[in-house]
């Protein structure tokens, strides 16, 4: 796990570095980072407790304050097995997200 001030301090270093939101059950976003295409960590705040967002929106928001670049979302299905899934319940793709608004 990584807290937040560690994950601006290391989006200084390693901009380049990706981060995913995780969509889970319950409108429930999750935020884990992608280092050099090792483990992926969980954010934590300053409690320890895992970083939870109660829309897209909000997660959004405070990754690009981080100063995230590279954001992807990725949806977990809770009851995978239940479609003939297994594994983690993680699904599909991963889809870019653009922080950044465009007004053009």
């Amino acid at each position: 796990m990584i807290e937040v001030k560690a994950l601006k301090s290391l989006l200084k270093k390693q901009p380049a570095t990706e981060v995913h939101i995780l969509s889970t059950e319950g409108d429930v976003y999750q935020v884990r980072i992608v280092q050099d295409d090792k483990e992926q960590l969980l954010t934590t705040d300053e409690t320890g407790k895992p970083l939870k967002f109660k829309s897209l929106d909000e997660a959004k928001h405070k990754l690009k304050y981080l100063g995230v670049h590279n954001c992807f979302l990725q949806h977990h299905v809770a009851y995978a097995e239940m479609i003939g899934e297994s594994g983690d319940g993680l699904q599909g793709d991963l889809m870019p997200i653009r922080l950044q608004e465009s007004y053009s």
